[in-house]
């Protein structure tokens, strides 16, 4: 099988259908791998090995028992995973852009920071204005880049 057209499914199979044959070491790189996927994906070799307690010596020999010529190999399954999932910026803006369409007339709250519908005005207006609510703190809508929190 080519390694380079693996999907996150067909080896999710596969680790799955080698999981008894595995040794005891492998058997808990293959628990990581299946139950982490987003840090098998984002995570460094070091990193990874840090947070889960498995040396990293165990992941490059785990990926070279799946077929794989090291472990950055079977990474990049897992990133391509990640970027699959996630949207890009850009599509995030776009998104936004057409939610908000309806704003653009209105003169409501949004409606005075202007008009954002290009794409350099929405970057702007999508980087400069933050809501955030938790229990400790609130960060205001701001509409300028220069803004008092208080």
């Amino acid at each position: 099988m080519d390694k380079a057209a693996e999907t996150y499914e067909t080896l999710g199979r596969r680790i799955s259908g080698a999981y008894d044959a595995l040794s005891p070491a492998l058997k808990a790189v293959a628990r990581v791998v299946s139950q982490n996927p987003n840090d098998i994906g984002i995570l460094n070799l070091t990193a990874l090995s840090m947070r889960h307690k498995i040396p990293a010596s165990n992941f490059v020999r785990f990926s070279k028992s799946m077929g794989f010529s090291g472990f950055s190999d079977l990474q990049r399954v897992y990133r391509n995973r990640i970027e699959e999932i996630i949207p890009a910026p850009e599509d995030r803006l776009e998104r936004f852009s057409q939610e908000t369409g309806s704003l653009s007339n209105d003169q409501g709250p949004l409606g005075q920071w202007g008009q954002p519908n290009t794409t350099a005005n929405l970057k702007e207006f999508y980087w400069s204005a933050l809501v955030l609510k938790t229990n400790q703190f609130t960060v205001f809508l701001c509409p300028y880049t220069n803004c008092s929190f208080f």
